[in-house]
């Protein structure tokens, strides 16, 4: 959760859009211990790139990414797709939290699987389910 924290705040800072808040979400999954990864991308999850510069950590919020998000959805009713491109604990829980969450939702999308039905053939296999 922090490298993600840390790119994301990187990565608004970039394209010029820090006025976008950026919320920490749940750092260990709900069931299972949380699955070790392999470093696809590098340690920090951005191919380990040195930057001249600290990030800008100004657009981190307090608030927990749950409670913003639903917090979003009463505000922006059917206005809002949620993009689930990593494992769904944050969703899980928000949805469990607040019975009325899904509803207010525009559209979701995830993340995950495959189309023919092969492969991901552990229990874990699926990073994101």
């Amino acid at each position: 959760v922090d490298n993600a924290v840390q790119n994301t705040l990187r990565l608004l800072e970039t394209v010029g859009r820090t006025d976008i808040p950026v919320f920490r979400g749940c750092g260990q999954s709900i069931i299972a211990p949380t699955m070790e990864r392999e470093n696809y991308y590098g340690c920090d999850g951005f191919g380990d790139l040195e930057y001249e510069t600290p990030v800008d950590s100004t657009g981190l919020q307090e608030e927990h990414a749950v409670n913003a998000w639903h917090k979003f959805a009463l505000k922006y009713p059917k206005q809002i797709s949620l993009i689930l491109i990593g494992p769904l604990t944050n969703y899980a829980i928000c949805s469990t939290m607040y019975s009325d969450f899904n509803q207010n939702l525009k559209d979701i999308y995830a993340m995950g699987g495959n189309w023919r039905g092969r492969g991901n053939v552990t229990k874990s296999g699926e990073f994101n389910f």
